[in-house]
């Protein structure tokens, strides 16, 4: 969703906040649902070894379910506001000067 939100940034190149918002708004709306369909078939997938595998298949399988979980959530609910903060941040320097 991350990588959305930048290539909207520098297609339409908001100045306001208020596009700045809808321009997140829009990443969400069109990335939002792809993101949680690949993670959620691949944890079940991942879950299928974790109940079916070996000791060794459990271990791999469960770290992986992890990373992606952790992942999933970095991406959706950390890096995006802080994606947004940054352009923010930056055209209010812009403006400044």
């Amino acid at each position: 969703m991350a990588t959305y939100l930048k290539q909207s940034f520098e297609r339409n190149s908001p100045k306001e906040i208020n596009e700045i918002h809808q321009a997140v708004i829009e990443a969400g709306q069109k990335r939002i649902r792809p993101c949680l369909m690949t993670t959620a078939t691949t944890i079940l997938a991942l879950l299928a070894l974790f109940i079916f595998g070996g000791n060794i298949i459990k271990d791999f399988s469960l770290a992986m379910i992890w990373g992606i979980v952790i992942g999933t959530y970095s991406s959706i609910l950390i890096a995006t506001p802080n994606l947004l903060n940054m352009k923010i941040r930056k055209d209010n320097r812009e403006s400044e000067e």
